[in-house]
């Protein structure tokens, strides 16, 4: 009976050394799909340095839109969420995948315990200024 507790002691004090130094670990991360622009809006056209949106908006960016810009908006699904200033300012945001570095991760896990963490996260686009308000038969 006293070696089964010894080693049963033993076994637990070398997994929790192996979690320490991080050989061994029993926590993993599972990524969960989230929606980081929860009152997004829809890219209808791009053309220049003027995007339209879906409820008839017009911005107007402080630069012209470039190749990155347009592809940054597609892979957000065409939706953008928008910040604006009381002076008409807007800051725009795209959904992006998260970067998750496996640098601290052990070497060997085992899958025991997950880790919930967010798919993706709100990234800065763009500045601009709302040019036309929306339309009033959408509203």
């Amino acid at each position: 009976m006293r070696t089964h507790t010894l080693q049963l002691v033993v076994a637990a004090l070398a997994l929790i050394l192996n979690q320490l130094f991080g050989v061994i670990g029993i926590c993993y991360l599972r990524l969960v799909d989230n929606d980081p622009l929860p009152n997004a809006e829809t890219v209808v056209a791009i053309e220049g340095d003027s995007i339209t949106l879906g409820d008839g908006r017009a911005i107007k960016l402080e630069r012209e839109a470039d190749y990155e810009l347009r592809t940054r908006i597609q892979k957000s699904a065409n939706r953008i969420g928008i910040e604006t200033t009381g002076a008409g300012d807007s800051t725009l945001f795209v959904r992006e995948p998260r970067f998750i570095c496996g640098l601290g991760m052990p070497m060997i896990t085992l899958p025991v315990i997950p880790i919930n963490s967010p798919r993706y996260h709100r990234k800065m686009l763009a500045f601009g200024t709302i040019d036309r308000e929306r339309n009033a038969n959408q509203d």
